[in-house]
């Protein structure tokens, strides 16, 4: 047995045996300054969507609260009126860990907070 294992490390001395070497340290892709930038970007853009929907929303709620028609409708048909605007947030959320049903869901609360908001500020304005 020992003129075996002698023999074996004759052998790996002779062919050049050599230990494994260590995998090389990747650090996780979300620390490099790459994703890093790309999320600040995305971040940037969808701020930048939300805002133009916000805004086209509130615009067209002003516009058609000096209408006759009521509240509620009016901010109804600001909501619908600014349906492209909406879908560009929602399409531009849509990434790696996010759904468009979970897009979806985000952007249908923040259009039911909005609804509540233009509701209750219309309610204390008019009595």
């Amino acid at each position: 047995m020992r003129q075996h294992v002698v023999l074996v490390f004759i052998t790996c001395l002779l062919a050049g045996c050599a230990a494994t070497p260590a995998p090389k340290y990747t650090p996780p892709v979300w620390t490099t300054p790459a994703w890093k930038a790309e999320q600040a970007a995305r971040e940037r853009q969808s701020n930048e969507l939300m805002k133009k929907w916000i805004d086209c929303e509130t615009d067209k709620t002003r516009e058609l609260a000096l209408s006759d028609l009521p509240a509620l409708v009016a901010v109804a048909r600001a909501i619908t009126s600014c349906h492209e605007a909406r879908e560009d947030w929602v399409q531009r959320q849509v990434s790696p860990g996010v759904s468009r049903e979970m897009a979806e869901s985000v952007a249908s609360g923040a259009e039911d907070n909005v609804t509540r908001l233009y509701i209750g500020h219309s309610c204390s304005a008019y009595g």
